[in-house]
């Protein structure tokens, strides 16, 4: 609130960049901030760029899925797949990778490794609480929809 609008922010990030351009940081807040305005072409570029420089930093690889996932209208390529597997291989409790695999593989009609995924996800999930029943009800509808 202190720079003001979304405009002077970016701006403000922008000129950041241009001075310390390896900053990662730095591109992963420009990219929350192009996120806010729905703008996930330009989030999207300040993700790759985070990711490149902190390539071991799950937070920036997540939200570089994401606006993948955003930007292919809610689906995944190979390599964003492989991005997220190499985190659960790192991290199997990641809950965020968990899910964007789980809606991936029910986007894609694959649901028994959607059921896998957020069963997974369940696991970790406090219950009672409406996300695991959100949880429960999603595993039911790709068993459902398996038969």
């Amino acid at each position: 609130q202190a720079l003001g609008s979304t405009d002077a922010i970016i701006e403000h990030l922008k000129a950041r960049l241009a001075e310390t351009p390896k900053d990662a940081k730095a591109w992963f807040l420009l990219g929350r901030v192009y996120v806010s305005e729905a703008d996930w072409k330009h989030a999207n570029e300040a993700y790759v760029i985070a990711h490149s420089l902190e390539v071991n930093n799950h937070e920036y690889s997540l939200h570089y899925a994401e606006s993948v996932w955003e930007l292919h209208h809610q689906s995944f390529d190979d390599e964003t797949r492989a991005l997220l597997h190499d985190i659960l291989n790192e991290n199997a409790h990641q809950p965020d990778a968990l899910a964007m695999l789980a809606y991936d593989a029910y986007s894609r009609h694959l649901n028994q490794d959607a059921v896998t995924y957020w069963e997974r996800l369940l696991a970790l999930t406090p219950t009672p609480s409406e996300d695991a029943d959100k949880l429960r009800q999603a595993i039911a509808k790709a068993r459902r929809i398996e038969k």
